[in-house]
């Protein structure tokens, strides 16, 4: 039987998937998965459905079903960017493509026909790509090169010539240079070089070793390749000279290009040696010493483009902006490439952001992606993740998305898995926040994958916090607080204190929504703490919004308006603008908790303009549903129902679970406070596939059952409640609960 969708054949024959005749990689998992779905198309199944069908009725987790449906939708999606499987909240997933099943290789031989066609439409479609390309653009793929540094302890002869000749091989854009400080925090050099050679089959590595004996220089290299490994040995007196002869021997074994040696590097002896000395010192954070001697060279030769370069670098390091500034400027008033300018442009706004002049950062990358709009080269992607993160903080986020699709369009595995995964983590952060939960967690999954074949443990906890505030999204907290251990675990092996207090904040939110607010207490204090260790504010207004949360939960008003007091103090000294908005919307909620609606109108209007300015749809439900607590309040029932209902189905199609409970909630007051229980319940039931916490659910449930002459059900609710509740349990639920036993023993 052949199975066709979008461009793949599922064959059970061969037990085989292929993507445009191509296989794809299937565990068995996968194949059984991805089976019953075709098998089953258009229709939606449940996880206890998959459960039976798939895993044959063995005892599995939620988890280990949710975990195979992303990693089927990944695998797919490595393929063709679309949706394949769709979440239907409440109910399942679907499988969305349109399937074509055939008993024949009919439609595999229509395939097999295009297939026949594929290489005539290529030539076709390269030849047109050859006669609109710009002229400076080369179709064969520039060489992968890997220098590998020496010990940490080397002299500053071998540190400077192993920089230099990184430096020059990735500025003039002969090669693609993997830059060893790009290398993970926390993995060793002789890890990160053996990834990478998995990560990138075209991949040479460049080993040099450098010595001056009896007045003369003594220079080997070695050039390793998956095909041979090649060496070289130099000598000569005059420092600069071996180095140029250095450099024109790699580049012919390499990329076979040659450079004007004289524009990359200096011809004199005494300026080679002073710019290898300032580079060491770079490497060893000694700026003022490095300054000083990039100085001199640039006393000595003014055209020396890297030193000018690197001094602008080092002026930025020393906070120096301005003089940075101006000769940033100089550079760019001079006749250099494509890759120098790009990395001069990222530079000078990276320092207009760091100066707050926003608008003037934005500028430059928008004329910069303007001129040259199909020029997706390396150091231009990299730049286009640059760009995303100042649209990213300054609330831009659609613009930053658009850039992020660029990169992960025309960016492969094989060229930088590393700002693959550092594109598809902020992508995945963007969705989450705009309140596409199925791209979310497609783009964070692919991250992780990432993630995990770089053996980038920071980034690994950084994206299983992500998943987690997306599992929380969907009231999944059993599944968030799994992700936020693997997460805590990580940043707790490495000592990564702003990552341990990162992951302690989402776990504080997950207990509490859990009902132990005690644990989400002590959670929150130690976060605080860390904040206040390592001096970092953003930390400590999150541990007072935690802080705000818990007191809230625990009806403790007093103390709930100290810790909001002092979130806004927080934001307004940092000028933090997200975390002002967030302020005004605790504010909104602890008003409509203790009933003091004057000013909330203010309030509403500022959030709203946010929301509507800034496109942050997902916060549009919860503050209808403020709104709507508000005017039920104000006895404005039949208002407060229509918004709810409203902002109700903007939960499901933004699939906020949370959100959905609590609207669920208010309506179930609503309606009991009408004398309809029976329509309460009907409400409440609603909510049941989303697994709401025992308090108030449980309690509105019994309370509904109670007023429908059913005393026996609510008090085997408001029992089970109590059990489930842990610290949310009151005393006034107690008296509750003891009215119930008294009725029912009469």
């Amino acid at each position: 039987m052949y199975y066709f969708f979008s461009d793949f054949v599922f064959d059970t024959e061969k037990k085989q998937l292929t993507y445009q005749g191509n296989p794809v990689q299937l565990t068995q998992k996968n194949y059984d998965l991805l089976g019953y779905f075709l098998a089953n198309n258009e229709q939606i199944h449940s996880k206890d459905e998959l459960v039976e069908h798939v895993w044959q009725g063995r005892v599995v987790t939620d988890n280990t079903v949710d975990q195979s449906i992303l990693k089927l939708r990944n695998i797919l999606n490595d393929c063709h960017q679309a949706t394949y499987i769709e979440t239907i909240y409440g109910r399942g997933v679907q499988f969305k493509p349109k399937v074509t099943v055939s008993k024949t290789k009919q439609n595999k031989q229509h395939h097999n026909i295009l297939l026949r066609l594929l290489p005539v439409v290529i030539v076709l479609v390269i030849l047109a790509g050859w006669l609109l390309m710009p002229a400076s653009n080369d179709l064969k793929p520039k060489p992968q090169l890997l220098i590998k540094t020496s010990q940490s302890d080397a002299d500053w002869l071998q540190s400077g010539l192993d920089t230099l000749f990184s430096q020059v091989l990735n500025y003039s854009g002969s090669a693609q240079v993997v830059d060893m400080s790009d290398k993970p925090k926390y993995l060793g050099d002789e890890q990160f070089i053996k990834n990478q050679l998995t990560l990138k089959p075209r991949l040479q590595t460049i080993q040099t070793h450098i010595k001056k004996q009896n007045g003369s220089y003594q220079l080997d290299i070695i050039v390793e390749s998956s095909e041979q490994d090649i060496n070289r040995q130099f000598e000569h007196s005059d420092l600069s000279h071996l180095m140029a002869e250095g450099m024109r021997w790699v580049l012919s074994k390499t990329s076979h290009t040659e450079i004007a040696a004289s524009r990359w590097m200096p011809d004199n002896d005494h300026v080679m040696e002073l710019y290898l000395r300032a580079m060491d010192s770079v490497d060893n954070n000694q700026f003022d010493k490095a300054r000083k001697q990039l100085e001199l060279v640039l006393t000595e030769a003014p055209d020396f483009l890297l030193a000018k370069y690197q001094m602008a670098h080092v002026l930025t390091l020393e906070n120096k902006h301005t003089e940075s500034l101006a000769l940033l400027d100089t550079l760019l008033q001079q006749p250099i490439n494509d890759t120098l300018t790009v990395a001069v442009l990222s530079l000078k706004a990276f320092i207009l952001d760091t100066l707050g002049q926003y608008d003037d950062a934005l500028a430059i990358y928008e004329e910069l992606f303007k001129n040259n709009s199909q020029n997706h080269s390396l150091a231009r992607l990299k730049a286009r993740y640059e760009f995303s993160q100042v649209l990213v903080n300054t609330n831009q986020s659609q613009q930053a998305n658009t850039q992020l699709d660029i990169i992960i369009q025309h960016l492969n595995e094989t060229e930088n898995s590393a700002l693959l995964a550092d594109a598809s983590a902020l992508k995945g952060s963007l969705m989450q926040r705009l309140g596409h939960m199925p791209e979310a967690e497609v783009q964070l999954s692919r991250a992780l994958n990432l993630y995990q074949q770089n053996e980038d443990v920071l980034g690994l906890a950084r994206t299983y916090s992500a998943l987690a505030r997306i599992a929380n999204h969907q009231a999944k907290y059993e599944l968030a607080e799994s992700y936020l251990h693997e997460s805590l675990a990580i940043t707790r092996n490495i000592g990564f204190r702003l990552g341990e207090g990162a992951t302690l904040n989402e776990l504080a939110y997950v207990k509490m929504k859990q009902g132990h607010l005690d644990e989400g207490q002590e959670l929150a204090q130690h976060m605080q703490q860390i904040g206040i260790e390592i001096d970092y504010p953003a930390m400590q207004i999150a541990a007072r919004q935690a802080l705000f949360d818990v007191a809230r939960a625990k009806k403790d008003w007093q103390v709930a308006q100290r810790h909001l007091d002092r979130h806004q103090q927080l934001a307004e000294q940092t000028n933090n603008q997200r975390a002002l908005i967030k302020n005004k919307m605790l504010t909104l909620s602890l008003r409509a908790d203790t009933r003091q609606l004057n000013q909330t109108s203010d309030l509403i209007q500022a959030i709203q303009t946010h929301i509507d300015q800034q496109n942050e749809v997902r916060m549009q439900p919860r503050l209808d549903w403020l709104k709507a607590r508000i005017q039920f309040q104000q006895n404005r029932n039949q208002a407060a129902k229509d918004l709810l209902n409203e902002a109700k189905q903007q939960a499901l199609a933004q699939e906020d679970g949370e959100t959905l409970i609590e609207i669920n909630n208010t309506l179930a007051e609503i309606m009991l406070s009408e004398n309809q229980p029976q329509k309460a319940l009907d409400v409440l039931n609603a909510s049941a596939p989303f697994d709401p916490f025992a308090m108030p659910y449980l309690k509105l449930q019994a309370q509904a059952h109670h007023a429908l002459g059913n005393s026996i059900k609510a008090l085997e609710l408001m029992n089970l409640c109590k059990l489930k509740s842990f610290d949310f349990w009151t005393p006034e639920d107690n008296d509750y609960l003891k009215a119930l036993i008294a009725e029912v023993s009469q």
